[in-house]
């Protein structure tokens, strides 16, 4: 497991305590909730361990059209196009650099 997935993990476990004292919780994904007991699920736990730092891709494209590693490659290139757009986006929240009050001639010297 991950270092940091391996804390983040862990304090979703640690905050079992906080949620087990909270009525009216929808879902809480580690807390298994029977009647008025609410206990740690630690079935879930062990899943999400044997899962962390796996990623999985679901597509509704059939393997000989396009295989795992360009399913892949396609996330990956979709990932950029859409950091370049987030960049873009800060980009343009940026104030300008241009003015609307006119300029003073400089004298010659």
């Amino acid at each position: 497991m991950h270092g940091t997935e391996s804390l983040l993990l862990q304090q979703s476990i640690n905050r079992f305590d906080c949620i087990s004292d909270f009525d009216g919780i929808l879902k809480a994904r580690f807390l298994k909730i029977t009647g008025e007991t609410k206990e740690l699920n630690q079935e879930t736990v062990h899943r999400a361990r044997q899962l962390s730092g796996l990623k999985g891709y679901v597509t509704n494209l059939d393997a000989k059209i396009m295989d795992g590693s360009a399913v892949i490659d396609a996330y990956h290139d979709l990932w950029k196009v859409e950091a370049s757009f987030r960049m873009t986006k800060s980009d343009l929240r940026k104030p300008g650099r241009c003015s609307t009050t006119p300029r003073t001639p400089s004298k010659p010297t």
